[in-house]
């Protein structure tokens, strides 16, 4: 008896650590109200674009506007699991943890799957972590644990298209090119509407490390990592 009330002590602690856990975080009501720094734009008579002025370089799209396999190159190389989560993926974060302990050809044959099918974090926690960013939070693991709380609750009051929407429109591309509109327009001349799937899996590899993977700096890791989307996108099923 005594193991049982300690245990359901233990429980309860633990619950209401998590539900207290968040008296800083920033607020999930951002995604909605979201209104991103952006450049003022000078247009020609005609309407063409001649410049931008400002800091923030970005102009934010709904992924409803977008072809399919633009989310789709993301969800490949990011978050495959992404609309069957919600918030946290236990099996990314035990695949991160047991790639730093065990051998990747061990895990290969008796897993049956790579270590490297993605990071611990899903897209979710990717997009709550920027929000942490733009406040200036330290780094540190009591932050991470934030963060999947915070994940959490954008899942419960979000939709997925709205939460990789926001995630999209608020990421790095390189060169200070902050979401996918003005990413598809300074790389390819053209509105992410039109993105191919390579251009839209070469967006979609740029991200994890901006400054490493910029075509325009590192055009051969670029194209590699390119590549690496493609395929995921293909064993995923997602390309013929």
């Amino acid at each position: 008896m005594s193991l049982l009330l300690l245990a359901g002590a233990g429980f309860g602690f633990a619950v209401g650590t998590w539900q207290n856990l968040c008296a800083d975080c920033p607020s999930i009501a951002r995604i909605r109200t979201w209104e991103p720094q952006q450049t003022s734009k000078v247009l020609s008579r005609d309407g063409q674009l001649l410049g931008e002025l400002g800091i923030e370089r970005r102009t934010p799209v709904s992924i409803q506007t977008l072809p399919v396999h633009v989310a789709q190159a993301f969800i490949a190389i990011e978050d495959r699991r992404f609309y069957r989560h919600r918030g946290f993926d236990p099996r990314g974060l035990t695949r991160a943890i047991a790639a730093r302990v065990v051998p990747a050809a061990v895990f290969r044959v008796f897993l049956g799957t790579s270590l490297r099918e993605g990071g611990a974090s899903t897209i979710t926690q990717q997009l709550a972590r920027n929000m942490f960013d733009e406040l200036g939070f330290e780094r540190s693991f009591f932050r991470k644990i934030k963060e999947m709380r915070v994940a959490v609750q954008l899942e419960q009051a979000y939709s997925k298209d709205q939460i990789l929407s926001a995630y999209i429109n608020q990421i790095n591309y390189g060169q200070n090119w902050l979401g996918i509109q003005t990413a598809a327009r300074n790389y390819f001349g053209k509105p992410a509407s039109e993105l191919t799937v390579p251009e839209a899996a070469l967006l979609a590899a740029v991200p994890k490390s901006p400054s490493n993977y910029t075509p325009l700096r590192h055009p051969e890791a670029a194209l590699e990592r390119r590549n690496l989307v493609l395929r995921r996108m293909r064993d995923q099923g997602m390309l013929p």
